[in-house]
């Protein structure tokens, strides 16, 4: 398969969240393999209560592992989407590289209630983009903080970085701020960077008004 130019650095950023995708949905199958045991076994012993308890439990579960197997499906899709909360999907991206970065020894601090609609894909792409661009340097950053505003035609993401830490040396899909440029523009988004700050601008959407019901 050959990729266009303009998509590699989204191909990378792929390579890049694709495990903790995959580790994300597998980290619940488990789980629910547990509670359906636990749920025939009450059952079966005529422990009717408990078996309800244990049933409720796997239906979040079930719920849960559906939403991060969507959640997948839409990072492998090139169809347009529906508008997302800007906050939800700032949380998201957050979660999913967490621990991650905490494995790195990089403290990640967020402030990102925002309440506005972009495209998801957006904030997923270029905010991560981002994450991964300003920690994967020789000697990554000890702290990234994240802040989000949101203005009249776009959600304003300020990500800062301070101190260092040890290295395990690049990562073999080593995002790098030209990527940041070249998924800032397939998203028709702005990014800035000013010394250890780097901004970026997601446009909300047009049709948020009428997205209250939909989220990443």
């Amino acid at each position: 398969m050959r990729i266009s130019p303009d998509k590699t650095s989204r191909y990378a950023l792929l390579q890049r969240v694709a495990p903790l995708l995959r580790h994300q949905i597998l980290g619940n199958f488990h789980p629910l393999g547990l509670l359906a045991d636990l749920v025939v076994r009450h059952v079966n012993a005529g422990n009717d209560d408990k078996a309800k308890h244990f049933a409720l439990n796997l239906q979040d579960l079930t719920r849960a592992t559906r939403d991060a197997t969507l959640s997948l499906f839409s990072w492998l899709s090139d169809e347009e989407q529906s508008p997302s909360n800007a906050g939800q999907a700032l949380a998201t991206c957050v979660e999913l590289v967490s621990s991650e970065f905490a494995m790195r020894g990089i403290a990640l601090e967020a402030s990102i209630e925002v309440d506005a609609w972009v495209q998801a894909r957006a904030i997923r792409e270029l905010f991560l983009g981002s994450l991964y661009a300003v920690t994967d340097q020789d000697s990554p950053p000890q702290e990234v903080r994240v802040r989000a505003v949101a203005g009249v035609s776009a959600v304003e993401i300020t990500i800062d970085v301070s101190g260092s830490t040890l290295s395990d040396g690049p990562p073999v899909w080593r995002i790098t701020e030209s990527d940041v440029h070249s998924l800032a523009e397939l998203n028709s988004c702005h990014v800035m960077r000013a010394g250890t700050r780097t901004i970026l601008y997601v446009p909300c959407s047009e049709s948020s008004a009428g997205s209250q019901g939909n989220s990443t």
